[in-house]
């Protein structure tokens, strides 16, 4: 978080960046847990989506 304003990351670094804050051991691999994170235009802002989901649950809002 860098004060609400937008930062700008590659998907390996906000991996990094998530996975920081998570107290606990993450396995990427095999994850009880999945951080689904999207960013979408609104007009000309852009904002982020983020779900907690089951692995299986990420599967059925994936886009095809």
């Amino acid at each position: 978080e860098e004060g609400g304003s937008a930062v700008g990351l590659s998907s390996s670094e906000a991996v990094r960046e998530i996975a920081s804050e998570v107290d606990r051991p993450v396995n990427l691999s095999n994850p009880d847990w999945v951080v689904y994170v999207r960013v979408i235009r609104m007009g000309l802002a852009k904002v982020a989506s983020v779900s907690i989901l089951k692995p299986h649950e990420l599967e059925s809002v994936s886009p095809r």
